[in-house]
């Protein structure tokens, strides 16, 4: 079952309010940054726009999703582009780590370069949310997840970053440079692949 709430930006921020929330600690601010899954090739007379994802794709998505919930990440806020390939991913990651989540589905960032990407990103946080979930195309979303790393990383389809940042606000985090952000984490082919040894995601075990 996919997410049960989609909606598209109408320019408002207010209307993009109330979504799930996880309760996580406000002090930690967390944001998931995802390329999406495989995406299949254009069919005759099919914009790029509309390509699916592939039954690899789905399931690789889904992977992510469940492994995002094993390490306590539950996003408050998606958003992704409106395009089929990143929504179709945005619904499967959700519906496997916070089935009730909302998803924010904005054309803005169909293919849109890094710079684009950040300053919608900055004008989607609020301060009473932890966890963000963006999903979105290359070179995009990999240019914010170089830059705010400060790393050249590889960047596969279903690629997941995941930077924290104890700043009080987001005002303090993020932005073009990912000023206050920092890599705890790298998820590739649905497995945690890079883990920063400070990193704790609160993951639990079985007692």
């Amino acid at each position: 079952m996919l997410a049960s709430s989609v909606e598209f930006d109408s320019r408002s921020s207010k209307s993009l309010l109330p979504l799930q929330h996880t309760g996580a600690k406000e002090s930690v601010k967390t944001v998931l940054l995802m390329r999406h899954a495989n995406a299949a090739s254009e069919l005759s007379g099919q914009g790029d726009f509309d390509r699916a994802l592939t039954d690899d794709g789905r399931q690789m998505a889904l992977q992510t999703g469940c492994l995002l919930a094993e390490l306590g990440l539950r996003p408050d806020r998606v958003i992704a582009s409106a395009a089929v390939r990143t929504s179709e991913t945005a619904q499967l990651v959700v519906s496997s780590v916070s089935p009730s989540s909302g998803i924010v589905l904005m054309h803005e960032l169909y293919n849109a370069p890094a710079f684009s990407v950040a300053s919608v990103l900055r004008g989607q946080m609020f301060d009473d949310e932890s966890c963000l979930l963006m999903v979105g195309h290359n070179p995009g979303i990999a240019g914010v997840m170089c830059r705010w790393s400060g790393q050249s990383l590889s960047i596969p389809p279903a690629t997941l970053t995941i930077f924290r940042s104890s700043a009080e606000g987001w005002n303090s985090a993020g932005g073009e440079t990912g000023s206050g952000m920092v890599l705890t984490g790298i998820i590739q082919g649905g497995q945690l692949v890079w883990k920063a040894p400070s990193a704790d995601f609160g993951q639990t075990t079985d007692s």
